[in-house]
């Protein structure tokens, strides 16, 4: 099974093969596609080093932006993990918001859609390789804002078989069970989310209640909606992650391009990439026919999962992997009417963006923003959208 990885250029992405699960050659074969053909050759050097610390050879060859077209006319799937604008970009999500009091992050709020209004027109010029040369391939998006953007890519190119991913709520779930010795791959439960904010509720397993009917549990991002005041300090007080990882990534080239297999190996740990562990790397398993007993929650169209919202409304919902192909895992109604009411100004925000951003309509814009459940009472004024666009 071929994967291509545009954005194969990241510093991170050596450490897709540094987990548990054994992505080896030949039954497994990446293309890194990345900007810089020096930087994703050193890449791929790495990401063999870290494989053959972890026992096993893998079959991984890169290429340019301007040869993307023939690695990606040949992909089973293909991941996108690009960062338009760099760390830089994402520092400044991170930050701008708290001049309108407003929390910062690079996949919500106004850093969001900031990043999203940047992201989209390189975001579309890849979707249409894929979708001219190969659209039976799989997508699966990493790049932020997972919401917005897998809303834009459904409506811009309905055929595609793409899914934005994310760990984070099976993460939480195995530390919700784990605490009280349940197994999260045999445990029901509710679920109701967009991509990073969600909340979890009647969590079972046989005869163990882990959360009740009546009870929810929030992933850990809803903490910038409950407690924007508190975070934004915090936020404040702290340099933003855009800058650390800059100085990480500054530091990681020079090592993957030459340095030693220890070096190598401490360098791409240095940097946690959970979303590798408990997301891509077992779904490539699962789409090469082995049966993991991991749930991968994604962001697809509702299309009946929940009642309450429309079927063409971007939702995050668990799936599980048969033959090839995903299913939708069944889970238990929701109850709690407010956190459906709350989901639901985030639903219809996301559903403004996402027509902004494909119209490039700044008026448009500035409605999604007022839409936004974060600016209760703050004024859009034309500073915030210039931000926003900048």
């Amino acid at each position: 099974m071929k994967t291509v990885i545009v954005g194969g250029s990241a510093q991170s992405t050596p450490a897709l093969f540094d987990t548990c699960w054994a992505l080896e050659a030949p039954r497994f074969s990446f293309e890194f596609v990345g900007r810089s053909t020096n930087r994703v050759a050193a890449v791929a050097r790495a990401a063999a080093v870290v494989a053959a610390d972890r026992g096993y050879p893998i079959d991984c060859r890169f290429a340019s932006a301007e040869t993307a077209d023939a690695a990606i006319e040949s992909a089973d799937v293909v991941l996108v993990q690009f960062r338009v604008g760099g760390y830089a970009a994402r520092a400044s999500d991170e930050t701008f918001p708290h001049r309108y009091g407003l929390c910062g992050d690079e996949g919500l709020g106004a850093g969001g859609l900031a990043c999203a209004w940047r992201t989209w027109d390189q975001l579309r010029t890849t979707l249409s390789i894929v979708a001219r040369l190969n659209p039976r391939a799989v997508v699966i998006l990493l790049t932020s804002p997972i919401g917005i953007l897998t809303r834009c890519a459904r409506d811009f190119f309905p055929a595609l078989r793409l899914y934005g991913i994310c760990e984070l709520p099976w993460t939480t779930l195995n530390e919700l069970c784990g605490a009280v010795s349940v197994e999260a791959r045999t445990a029901s439960y509710s679920y109701i989310a967009v991509n990073h904010l969600g909340w979890f509720s009647d969590v079972r397993d046989g005869g163990v209640t882990v959360v009740p009917a009546h009870e929810v549990h929030p992933l850990k991002y809803v903490r910038l909606h409950d407690f924007p005041a508190v975070v934004l300090s915090e936020q404040r007080a702290s340099a933003p992650r855009g800058n650390e990882l800059s100085r990480l990534a500054s530091s990681a080239f020079a090592a993957y391009e030459s340095g030693s297999a220890a070096h190598v190996l401490g360098t791409v740990r240095r940097r946690g990439t959970p979303w590798y562990e408990f997301a891509v790397a077992p779904l490539l398993h699962s789409l090469a026919g082995e049966d993991t007993s991991v749930t991968y929650f994604l962001s697809t169209a509702n299309a009946g999962y929940n009642s309450r919202f429309g079927s063409d409304e971007i939702l995050e919902m668990p799936f599980v992997v048969r033959g090839g192909e995903f299913e939708r895992r069944a889970t238990s109604p929701w109850q709690r009417d407010d956190i459906a009411r709350t989901l639901g100004r985030f639903v219809a925000y996301e559903r403004e963006a996402a027509g902004a951003v494909l119209s490039r309509d700044v008026t448009k814009l500035r409605m999604a923003l007022r839409a936004h459940p974060w600016l209760d009472g703050i004024s859009v004024t034309d500073e915030l959208v210039a931000d926003v666009v900048a």
